[in-house]
């Protein structure tokens, strides 16, 4: 039987794609110092409802779409996170997405490919620029994309920072500048602390899945430093998480095609205002609930 600790030592890339959904505004203030991006709508499930045939490419991938506000105008972007122990080519995977997404939104991507793995190891740097098409008149046209590399940050910059992102972040990070490792365990307590009341069930079960795959120090050392700093987390499961968060999107789907039929009905005249806002309004107050 798979223990907890495997399984999510198989699931790098799932961690750092929740992270970066329920951090995304530090995600842009820390790595492009876009402090403002509004508020971010996920958008993978309008790219596999639009393109079913890439219902299976999508979920396998650790891929997420996204619209931010940037300069006053709302932007659609696409991020690739990769873990591996070797440098690995994200060009043509990002280009493909870049398409499909264009196809559907009709608007300037951007593209960015986030690497976990060890990057400080790597020699050569990961080519970004992917030549897909030509003119007579100017040559070759090339798509790239940004680069980041996690490992590439120092741990104590990170803790620095003192967000709660920065400092799970600096789980993954070069931590050769950290006298002692329990210290970064500390400082990603306190940040949570910090929170207070913002501080929510997926950030604290967030925290105890990047401690179990990243912590480095010993259990009972990650338990001392809960009780000194009066922590407590669920013992959910992260595949229990990421099933919780495919059911709510489906409902989601569910209520949102409800209520595009109450309106067609609507419009059509066979239901009249009173009648669309007595069956609709339960279904928008559920609506509103899930996304909580």
């Amino acid at each position: 039987m798979t223990s907890e600790s495997e399984a999510v030592s198989r699931n790098h890339d799932g961690l750092t794609k929740w992270l970066i959904r329920l951090f995304y505004k530090d995600f842009f203030a820390y790595f492009y110092n876009i402090t403002d991006p509004g508020e971010v709508t996920f958008l993978d499930k309008e790219l596999i409802t639009k393109y079913p045939g890439l219902k299976d490419s999508l979920e396998a991938d650790m891929f997420l779409s996204m619209m931010l506000t940037i300069d006053g105008e709302r932007r659609p972007a696409v991020v690739v996170i990769e873990h591996k122990d070797k440098k690995k080519d994200a060009r043509e995977q990002l280009f493909e997405y870049f398409c499909y997404g264009w196809l559907l939104w009709k608007k300037p991507i951007w593209a960015i490919a986030v690497y976990t793995d060890k990057a400080r190891s790597w020699r050569v740097d990961v080519p970004r620029d992917l030549v897909v098409g030509y003119t007579h008149e100017h040559g070759p046209i090339t798509f790239s994309h940004d680069t980041i590399k996690v490992s590439h940050s120092k741990s104590a910059d990170l803790i620095a920072e003192g967000s709660l992102f920065c400092c799970l972040l600096a789980l993954r990070a070069d931590d050769r500048n950290l006298k002692d490792r329990a210290e970064l365990i500390r400082a990603i307590f306190r940040a949570a602390k910090a929170m207070g009341p913002r501080l929510t069930r997926d950030h604290k079960l967030l925290i105890a899945q990047y401690l179990l795959a990243y912590g480095k120090v010993t259990k009972r050392t990650v338990e001392e430093i809960e009780e000194e700093q009066d922590m407590g987390y669920p013992a959910e499961t992260v595949t229990e998480y990421f099933e919780n968060i495919e059911k709510r999107a489906e409902r989601h789907g569910k209520i949102k095609g409800a209520l595009e039929k109450l309106e067609e009905l609507r419009d059509r005249g066979i239901l009249t205002e009173e009648m669309f806002e007595a069956e609709s309004a339960p279904l928008r107050r559920e609506l509103e609930r899930l996304q909580d």
